[in-house]
């Protein structure tokens, strides 16, 4: 599912509205300098993500088209990524190939180079060529985000490329109908999306609850019902360097649950909502231990009914006798154990709640067990 969202995107990304003709279409606009993108080369050691060949070329093309004045194509040929700091008879060769190769498609610019995904993390290594210069300049990117995110790594790497196209043109001189046109004042449409839905978890809860104090004695013990989003701080610019906050998340959560006594004299229906904080300490690489704590408020309501009497036949729905209402306080900690298997997260694990009922405060144990998907 995750590869077919992938390329959707992509074919969204690279439709005849805002993207680049093939290499072998004819243009009607070939006094602009062009740019050749090569497909990537894939390093990794499996082939499960070699579908990323053409999707970073495509989409970094696609962006360099949506930003720039420059005639923009792709190009179904991988090039061998050769360092800088290679011997140097083979940087020479590496740049007499990208010097043919340019001329022969007429380009002004190529990009060309590798990908790696290693655990989930990917790293793109590109090298911009300037033809008639034959000046190369490395340019490379990291996430440990794959997935549709990737984009927002490819969006960082396209301004890397376009920064360095206009320092480039700046420095070449233009000729006489072939001028280089710098940049369009332009960002991403998709960067502000990336950067809002980034470390995001969305998570469903269900836990077994346990009964503490006076209460129990009354009330069945029950099951419980929690919803909410949990944004990871490390994923933000400001954060993402902090050795505390890293690691930590922010979540706002709905939780819900109902409880009976025996005798079904009553009913406590229960439900609201909470902020919360919470540290992930790493175990191994997909495993993890994390502290929550929240505060909220929870909505309550009591319904009393009258008590059934065994054989009078009365078993059927009661209209309740009275019904009270009340917006109280809520304290909770959790201790849980997480693993991930991008994008899902399991958690399982305990957690101390309590709502501060003015006359006696409502408390409970629960063993939970979570599901969350990260976008």
């Amino acid at each position: 599912m995750r590869k077919l969202a992938i390329i959707a995107l992509v074919i969204i990304l690279t439709s005849p509205g805002s993207a680049f003709k093939s290499i072998g279409e004819e243009r009607s606009n070939n006094h602009k300098s062009s740019i050749i993108l090569f497909k990537f080369k894939d390093t990794g050691k499996t082939d499960e993500y070699s579908y990323y060949s053409y999707i970073i070329p495509d989409s970094i093309a696609a962006e360099l088209k949506n930003r720039t004045h420059y005639d923009v194509r792709t190009h179904s040929v991988t090039i061998p990524y050769i360092k800088s700091d290679e011997k140097a008879e083979k940087l020479q060769e590496h740049i007499l190939y990208l010097s043919r190769k340019g001329s022969e498609l007429s380009a002004e610019y190529t990009i060309s180079g590798s990908f790696e995904v290693k655990g989930n993390k990917i790293h793109i290594k590109s090298q911009l060529f300037h033809v008639p210069s034959k000046k190369l300049l490395e340019i490379e990117g990291a996430s440990d985000e794959i997935g549709v995110l990737i984009f927002s790594l490819i969006d960082t790497v396209t301004e890397k490329i376009n920064s360095e196209l206009v320092k480039i043109a700046k420095t070449q001189p233009a000729k006489k109908g072939h001028e280089l046109s710098e940049p369009v004042a332009a960002t991403s449409p998709f960067l502000p999306t990336y950067r809002l839905i980034k470390g995001t978890t969305l998570y469903g809860e269900h836990g077994s609850m346990y009964l503490r104090g006076s209460w129990s004695d009354i009330y069945r013990d029950t099951d419980h019902y929690a919803a909410g989003l949990r944004y990871t701080l490390g994923n933000s610019e400001f954060f993402k360097h902090s050795p505390v906050f890293k690691d930590s998340a922010v979540s706002l959560s709905y939780h819900h649950f109902i409880t009976l006594p025996g005798n079904m004299s009553s009913s406590l229906i229960v439900s609201g909502g909470a902020a919360g904080y919470s540290y992930e300490y790493p175990l191994l690489e997909n495993f993890r231990l994390t502290g929550e704590l929240a505060l909220g408020l929870m909505y309550s309501t009591l319904r009393t009914y009258q008590p059934r009497i065994e054989g009078s036949g009365n078993g059927g729905p009661q209209a309740p006798k009275e019904e009270k209402h009340s917006t109280d306080p809520f304290l909770r900690f959790a201790l849980l154990a997480g693993y991930e298997l991008n994008p899902l997260i399991f958690y399982t694990g305990v957690s101390w709640n309590m709502i501060l009922y003015a006359d006696e405060p409502f408390e409970y144990l629960s063993l939970i067990f979570s599901l969350g998907f990260r976008l």
